[in-house]
């Protein structure tokens, strides 16, 4: 079920150490593997958060989503296979959806929607982080 207008919360998070890579996803049931892979290359004890994805919204990425997924780390990752980068600390507008995987474009409509309302102007991405993803305590 799609979160109601009340479950749209106005939040500032503070910036903090990210470890991720790109991909270019055919559709968001591969994030889970993904994200897996990404914690195999990334040393766990410096794991400091929640797996997470960065989608990119104006992108050039013709078919699929184009998508960093990583993160948060306690200090910089040495791999080829990863960047590490700080995400910087921004206003958000924030909720969870419950539900299939395959309504979460209702959450999306919602959400921004919510910020249409408000005169809000997005930055043309998101930030998802999968909450049946096993993690660690998170950074916000």
């Amino acid at each position: 079920m799609p979160p109601g207008e009340s479950d749209v919360h106005h939040k500032r998070l503070r910036s903090f150490l990210v470890a991720t890579a790109p991909f270019q996803l055919k559709n968001r049931e591969e994030v889970h593997e993904k994200l897996s892979r990404c914690r195999q290359v990334i040393s766990e004890e410096l794991i400091a958060g929640p797996g997470f994805g960065i989608f990119q919204f104006v992108t050039s990425v013709k078919e699929g989503l184009d998508v960093e997924l990583g993160f948060p780390v306690t200090r910089k990752v040495k791999t080829e296979d990863v960047k590490t980068w700080t995400f910087p600390g921004m206003e958000v507008l924030s909720l969870i959806h419950s539900g299939p995987q395959e309504d979460i474009r209702e959450s999306y409509r919602k959400l921004y929607g919510h910020a249409a309302e408000r005169g809000i102007i997005s930055d043309e991405f998101c930030r998802d982080v999968p909450m049946s993803f096993p993690s660690v305590k998170s950074p916000n």
